[in-house]
């Protein structure tokens, strides 16, 4: 089969990640070209056919509609050339111009659109869109059976919706339950992410045995590091940065914390369950109620709760027969997410 995937781009980044795992996966058995808006900065390997729009996003609105113009027109022409059997459009604004180029070239019943943020934070003309325009599409994948809630409550026919989970590449651990020295948490250190909670949390904890590694880059950082010296715990934080490679990170780790306002669906609670670190989630919107079973491969704690939070960080970095369960568990449910598994979701 030939296959398209339209993505903005392939920098760092969750979907972008999914494209690339996806698309290589299906790439094995399939002629899969992947359609970006701007490939400059590309972080993530893809083994497809790359065909670069050179079309990037633009704050100017009078930029913004010539680059807007320019990939329906392109991708239109790419379509006719190619004929693909199906196509997949990751993240809105790929979506859009997806849904617009194959209803002009009468393409619809074999296009899938991925939803890939959560839909109670969308403005009410975005909400508008996406019930006028998703619906042309033959499936609406959603990364979580909240996702799809979210997408029927907007006005998207359920029978259009399926729901598929990210996926990660599992890998074989010889020893899971190795000698780890910290607590990670990982993301971009944006409000969203909720990194100021956890600060408050660590601080909260009392324990001066505890040590904090914060993997990524954003907009808070200096913010951040401000915020761990007010609180006095500047000792106990580490911010290393934005890592490619994680695998060594996730393994020295005794869990992993994940404090966001909301997600769309955390890839990074998967990934350290596949290197059997655990994973303590506020049980924020979407996606950490739908992977960690409480007490069982992780500890689900009310959203926005810093003195339970605090408390839970607490217990399981002093409890390692409760790590162990925990570390065992996560591991042995994480190849439920493993891309082959995934991709076969797709394929059906």
């Amino acid at each position: 089969m030939k296959v398209f995937i339209i993505t903005p781009n392939l920098r760092f980044g969750g979907s972008e990640k999914v494209v690339s795992l996806i698309g290589n996966e299906l790439n094995k058995t399939n002629d899969v070209f992947t359609i970006v808006f701007d490939n400059k900065k590309q972080s993530f390997k893809v083994n497809s056919n790359i065909y670069d729009l050179n079309a990037p996003a633009s704050e100017n609105k009078y930029r913004k509609l010539i680059s807007f113009l320019k990939r329906v027109f392109k991708i239109i022409k790419f379509i006719k050339r190619h004929d693909p059997d199906h196509i997949i459009s990751f993240t809105e604004s790929a979506n859009y111009v997806a849904i617009i180029c194959c209803i002009f070239t009468r393409k619809t019943k074999r296009l899938r659109v991925s939803v890939r943020t959560n839909l109670n934070f969308y403005p009410t003309r975005t909400k508008l869109l996406v019930y006028l325009f998703y619906n042309f599409a033959n499936k609406i994948i959603a990364q979580t059976n909240g996702a799809k809630e979210g997408l029927k409550n907007i006005g998207i026919k359920e029978n259009k919706i399926q729901v598929i989970n990210n996926p990660i590449r599992f890998r074989a651990i010889k020893n899971i339950f190795e000698k780890r020295q910290y607590i990670l948490s990982v993301g971009r250190l944006s409000h969203e992410k909720g990194f100021d909670l956890l600060l408050r949390s660590i601080k909260k904890t009392n324990n001066k045995n505890i040590r904090l590694v914060i993997v990524g880059d954003g907009e808070e950082k200096n913010k951040l590091i401000k915020l761990s010296k007010k609180l006095n715990i500047e000792n106990k934080i580490k911010f290393v940065g934005y890592k490619k490679q994680m695998r060594k990170w996730y393994l020295n780790a005794k869990f992993l914390v994940l404090s966001s306002h909301y997600e769309g669906f955390p890839n990074v609670i998967i990934e350290a369950m596949s290197f059997a670190c655990p994973v303590i989630s506020f049980d924020c919107d979407y996606g950490p109620k739908e992977i960690i079973k409480n007490e069982n491969n992780g500890i689900l704690v009310p959203q926005g709760n810093i003195k339970l939070l605090s408390k839970e960080i607490n217990r399981l970095y002093t409890n390692s027969e409760l790590n162990k369960k925990l570390s065992y568990n996560c591991y042995k449910d994480s190849k439920l997410y493993d891309v082959s598994k995934i991709a076969q979701k797709w394929i059906n």
